[in-house]
């Protein structure tokens, strides 16, 4: 299964002004995250300190990775890149040495 680096960021033109509204708001989405993690569609989620971004690990196909994403547009943005572990690297560097 391939597993992806999530970078997020929060489109604050999303966010409602109303305290009361942005508290709804965010426990509405922290409650997203751990039904994600909940069900290991998401292996890590983390957010940086400035509060407005973060990243996720996913595990899986590209159409389950753009499925688990799109469920938090239009209030989140996501740049998504592919990785590969480090046995993965090996490989590579196998492969290149023998050429």
């Amino acid at each position: 299964m391939t597993k992806f680096l999530v970078l997020w960021e929060t489109d604050m033109s999303r966010v409602p002004e109303n305290p009361e509204e942005q508290m709804a708001f965010y426990t509405k989405l922290q409650n997203m995250v751990k039904e994600d993690l909940e069900r290991g569609e998401t292996k890590d989620f983390g957010m940086f300190l400035n509060g407005i971004e973060g990243y996720t690990i996913e595990e899986g196909n590209e159409e389950e990775i753009a499925l688990s994403t799109m469920k938090y547009s239009p209030y989140i943005k996501c740049r998504v890149y592919p990785v590969i572990s480090v046995s993965q690297i090996d490989n590579i560097m196998k492969t290149l040495s023998q050429t």
